[in-house]
């Protein structure tokens, strides 16, 4: 299970992932994130690299691994928030976003 409370919360692994983004391939992150197979943190990788502006064609493998439930984008955050169908996440803390 991947424990971002342990660096600042959701938002601190926000800021980081849109930090490295230049440095790092994503198409690796997204080889790492499947191999990891944990739903909730692939449905929330990709949708933030969506908002992020990521190409379609690198995280539709994101988009289509198999889960069902939907996921709150901030797990430690409090229930609510616009709904994502295509992602099945739940968006209860506000993303900038760069699409």
């Amino acid at each position: 299970m991947v424990r971002c409370d342990i660096f600042g919360g959701m938002r601190a692994a926000i800021e980081i992932l849109e930090n490295a983004l230049p440095q790092i391939s994503t198409e690796k992150l997204v080889d790492y994130a499947l191999q990891y197979k944990v739903g909730a943190s692939i449905k929330r990788l990709g949708w933030l690299l969506e908002q992020m502006g990521e190409s379609s064609h690198v995280i539709e493998p994101l988009r289509d691994y198999p889960v069902t439930s939907y996921y709150r984008l901030d797990p430690r955050g409090a229930p609510g928030g616009e709904s994502y169908p295509r992602w099945r996440i739940v968006e209860n803390i506000k993303v900038k976003r760069n699409a």
